[in-house]
């Protein structure tokens, strides 16, 4: 297995035994684990997830599974995507709205 030190990385899993066998063997290989116990709960763990740059800082709480709603529009150039403005916050309102009554 190679390792990069320092490395985080969350381990999600409906068994107590399998979270805590993966926590120690990650741990002892050099990475930082943390571990969550079902996946809603793991989820609720990601914070500032980018995917190098491809998502904005992604973010999801117990209160906002939508992970904060960002947008960012892209177009394909000689076989590229090329980014087209900044991040911005689109009909967020009206996700939530539809959200609340369902």
């Amino acid at each position: 297995m190679s390792t990069i030190a320092g490395t985080t990385i969350l381990i999600i899993d409906d068994e107590v035994g399998i979270l805590e066998t993966i926590r120690i063997l990650l741990k002892n290989e050099g990475f930082t684990p943390y571990t969550a116990l079902g996946g809603k709960k793991g989820l609720e763990q990601i914070k500032d997830f980018t995917l190098g740059g491809l998502v904005p800082p992604l973010e999801i709480t117990p209160e906002d599974h939508e992970g904060g709603g960002w947008v960012k529009v892209f177009t394909i150039k000689g076989g590229k995507f090329v980014p087209e403005g900044d991040w911005f916050k689109a009909y967020r309102e009206v996700v939530q709205k539809v959200i609340a009554g369902a």
